[in-house]
């Protein structure tokens, strides 16, 4: 029964038509309304209902954001279709940096000045490199078996 609810969940997740609902969900809540981030965030009644957590992280994400921060997003390569959308909004200049473990599966010119392949944990990025760091439905992979994603997995 579990294993059922996950694959059902999963498979939603993946609808194209979600995506675009997971956008237009948090593109309703006014950045201006939210000037004391991180401080506060209050979400209206009802938002994100019926949706996954990528509505939450997403709007966080554009939360942390200010023009010309130096933003590194880990896992970026497989960054579904409202996660790409997000980073269309932002102004610019944008000084977005991705890392990921696979090989991207879109054009991430239009995106990131960087686009790595590597392993977040054995980075030679300096301190204070970047002004936030997203990880955007990532971190529940660390430690995994992500072979899935690339054959360099170890």
């Amino acid at each position: 029964m579990i294993v059922k609810k996950a694959i059902r969940h999963l498979l939603n997740y993946l609808r194209e038509d979600i995506q675009d609902e997971i956008f237009n969900e948090f593109s309703k809540v006014s950045l201006a309304d939210h000037v004391e981030f991180p401080e506060i965030v209050s979400l209206p009644k009802g938002f994100g209902k019926g949706l996954p957590e990528r509505v939450v992280e997403l709007l966080l994400a554009r939360l942390s954001y200010h023009q010309g921060a130096r933003v590194l997003d880990v896992a970026h390569a497989n960054a579904m279709k409202c996660h790409r959308k997000m980073l269309h909004t932002l102004p610019v200049p944008r000084h977005l940096t991705g890392i990921d473990i696979a090989k991207p599966v879109y054009d991430t010119t239009t995106l990131y000045e960087r686009s790595l392949v590597g392993d977040i944990t054995t980075t030679s990025f300096q301190d204070n490199e970047f002004d936030v760091v997203w990880c955007i439905s990532a971190l529940e992979h660390f430690g995994m078996d992500n072979s899935g994603y690339t054959d360099n997995f170890s």
